[in-house]
């Protein structure tokens, strides 16, 4: 056998061995970011009953916000609202799966129960056009909303503090990361509930931003990398060597 058809037999040979072996090894993996939930206000605010709140979600003013098809891995939330004596004042959010998260409970006033009894927290203002928000990674407590202005004056517009690290207090709940692990699909509530009488607000707009991977994080995607590199060489040593035994 001439030096030519042998080397084709080995190339075709070897052709036929690697193709299997980069089958295995070339697929492509994709995975999934970050998705938000939000509610989109509609123009008009939900009214928080006063000193109404007793510890249950159902004495809590709720507006509802739509999730995303994630397996969680981090949670934040904001919203808008007007109210007079935020020291009233406890919020809380539930998961779809109804884990709930206390992210602020009465600033400024040490309650010894989450049962609304007792008085009073601190008592500067909420307003609509000063949204605030809940995240793990914010370097002021929810305890201390606040605490820094006047009773007359308004968190967030007159203090510049609008991110509020999660301070349940005597509520249920750590932080944001008590949803980590669970699927984000599906209606998630922010509810906020009046503890006091005297002061009266409204809720007016909420959003749950969720980071996470889909429920089946790895996807195949149709690539060139190896084994269709493979079966080209395959095919072109194929080629090759038929043209040679012709001669």
């Amino acid at each position: 056998m001439s030096t030519s058809r042998k080397l084709c037999l080995v190339l075709l040979f070897g052709a036929i061995l690697a193709t299997p072996l980069a089958a295995q090894i070339d697929p492509l993996k994709t995975s999934s970011g970050e998705a938000l939930g939000t509610y989109v206000p509609d123009g008009t605010c939900t009214a928080i009953t006063d000193d109404a709140y007793d510890g249950t979600i159902g004495t809590m003013a709720c507006l509802t916000v739509p999730g995303e098809d994630l397996i969680i891995d981090g949670v934040t939330v904001d919203m808008s609202m007007n109210h007079t004596w935020v020291g009233d004042l406890v919020i809380k959010v539930v998961s779809p799966e109804g884990t709930v998260s206390t992210m602020m409970s009465r600033p400024d006033f040490p309650e010894p129960a989450d049962d609304g009894t007792g008085c009073c927290g601190d008592s500067s203002d909420l307003i609509e056009t000063s949204p605030f928000g809940f995240d793990n990674a914010a370097g002021d407590s929810a305890e201390v909303m606040g605490t820094t202005i006047l009773g007359t004056e308004f968190v967030c517009q007159d203090d510049g503090i609008c991110s509020f690290s999660p301070a349940p207090d005597t509520g249920p709940g750590v932080d944001l990361s008590d949803f980590n692990g669970e699927n984000g699909s599906g209606d998630w509530m922010v509810c906020v509930g009046d503890s006091a009488a005297g002061d009266t607000g409204d809720i007016c707009s909420a959003s749950v931003n969720i980071s996470g991977t889909p429920p089946t994080s790895l996807i195949d995607v149709p690539t060139m990398s190896y084994s269709g590199l493979a079966l080209l060489f395959l095919m072109l040593a194929g080629v090759g060597c038929w043209m040679i035994f012709r001669r």
